[in-house]
């Protein structure tokens, strides 16, 4: 009773012509009178008596409305959306024509459909995806690092080891002021570069060696916690007991037992699969990145707006997650104009890149299987430490599932262009070259810096950073979340 067609007006509008047999119009028309009337309230009838002629002659034209609008819903609910490919909320166009009895009524809605593009050579394109192979250098440097943060504070026992910053000083220590002994400390632990009490000890300090004694003027600074000390100038009789430094262990076979391996060799196999592991997951991601640069750069197209829009509302929401991970208020983010026109120009080549995916598996039909999606969910348990039976109630609750299946099918798509490019070293690579301190920054930053949120305490978040090559000095907790995870 009610027919429609589809109009194409561009790549990515679409205009849908309804129209409503007078039959179905009649009928609409009567349900909302006979409504009326057992509502209606005029005087001289009784409710529910009131004759149809004058219910006609008092609410007709807006009874004539009610229904026009009952018929567009019911009508556009016939379309099936989903085939369509509608990515934008429907338009009434045009002014719609009266409402009579015995009449058709038609009317026309416009829509946003994915545009369907003719994606030009998308097959063989070149990425740069060198091996991911770990290298000797990697691997050291990764063992290095857990070494390093098993540092302990040791004595040294080189004789000839001179005071230096970051030291710790066992001291004795005597303080005049004319023949008054204002300070006579026996054995004191004096760290150079952060101590609280003799400040502007430092420089006397520097340099001494174990069993040295100095007499010299010294000068204790404001910045000290003893307040009778500030700002005088004192005889000073210095006496060095012991250097102590922090200092990582050496690795054995029973150190590499008690961080979990079963031998020194088997901890850098292991060390090796997961700098590989991680390694290739980011060159494959990056890979993943140049292909839809590629394909955006050589397909001219409009996108729809209503595409960009809401590509642009999931990039805003996700930076106000991530505020709200480093226990910031979500609804206080503003964006500058600047991040604002940045965020439009990803939203665009979001919105781009997603109908290029969505044509090439239209010409390779790569359909998203149950096998897919129980993989995807295995693999966000996996990664949030859930249950898979946790993560499918959570979309059922979060009616997600139509959107999981989305992201899987890019996916899978993304990974069938990977699977088919020219794969192409990184310029100048060679296996073991490159600077040792670039080498573990590198693979710090892939395996031993550690997952962390808001729930991480302050000294993991101090580690992690470290490990990402960043500055923790005078950060907040959430200031060291925030470095990490801009990384």
């Amino acid at each position: 009773m009610i027919d429609y067609k589809v109009e194409e007006v561009n790549a990515y509008r679409r205009h849908i012509h309804f129209s409503v047999e007078a039959e179905k119009v009649n009928e609409t028309l009567n349900e909302a009178y006979a409504e009326l009337k057992k509502n209606a309230r005029i005087p001289g009838f009784r409710k529910g008596h009131v004759p149809m002629r004058v219910l006609k002659k008092r609410f007709g034209r807006g009874i004539g409305a009610d229904v026009a609008q009952r018929l567009v819903q019911t009508g556009y609910e016939q379309v099936d959306i989903k085939a369509l490919e509608v990515v934008s909320q429907p338009s009434v166009e045009g002014q719609l024509t009266e409402v009579q009895e015995n009449t058709t009524f038609t009317f026309v809605i416009g829509v946003d459909v994915r545009p369907h593009v003719s994606v030009a050579n998308y097959k063989d394109i070149e990425v740069v995806y060198p091996d991911s192979t770990a290298t000797a250098a990697e691997v050291e440097a990764n063992i290095q690092a857990q070494l390093n943060r098993k540092q302990r504070i040791v004595a040294v026992e080189d004789e000839d080891a001179a005071v230096s910053a970051g030291d710790y000083a066992l001291i004795s220590l005597v303080l005049k002021d004319g023949n008054e002994e204002v300070v006579n400390e026996p054995g004191t632990m004096f760290h150079m570069g952060n101590n609280k009490f003799y400040t502007g000890l430092e420089d006397s300090l520097e340099g001494m060696k174990t069993g040295e004694s100095k007499e010299c003027s010294v000068t204790i600074t404001e910045e000290s916690n003893f307040e009778h000390l500030r700002g005088k100038t004192f005889d000073a009789v210095i006496g060095l007991q012991e250097i102590q430094r922090m200092a990582a262990p050496e690795l054995t076979e029973e150190l590499a037992v008690e961080m979990g391996h079963e031998s020194i060799e088997a901890m850098k196999a292991t060390i090796a699969a997961d700098i590989s592991k991680n390694k290739d997951e980011n060159l494959k991601n990056q890979a993943r990145v140049q292909i839809l640069q590629n394909l955006v750069d050589n397909n001219e197209f409009e996108v729809p707006q209503a595409m960009v829009e809401e590509q642009l509302r999931a990039l805003m929401n996700e930076l106000r997650m991530q505020q709200m991970y480093m226990g910031r208020n979500p609804d206080d983010v503003r964006f500058s104009q600047e991040q604002m026109q940045d965020l439009s120009g990803r939203a665009v080549f979001a919105a781009k890149a997603a109908c290029l995916l969505g044509s090439i598996n239209d010409l390779e039909d790569l359909k998203v299987t149950e096998a897919d999606i129980e993989a995807k969910l295995q693999e966000l348990a996996d990664s949030q430490g859930q249950s898979i039976e946790s993560i499918k109630e959570y979309i059922g609750m979060e009616q997600a599932e139509e959107m999981l299946s989305e992201r899987v099918q890019e996916e899978k798509t993304l990974n069938w262009l990977l699977d088919n490019a020219v794969r192409l070293d990184a310029p100048n690579a060679s296996e073991e070259s490159g600077d040792s301190e670039v080498a573990e920054e590198s693979t710090e930053a892939s395996v031993d810096a550690p997952a962390v949120s808001m729930k991480s305490s302050k000294a993991d978040l101090v580690e992690a950073a470290k490990a990402l090559g960043l500055s923790t000095s005078g950060k907040t907790k959430a200031e060291l979340l925030e470095a990490i995870q801009s990384v």
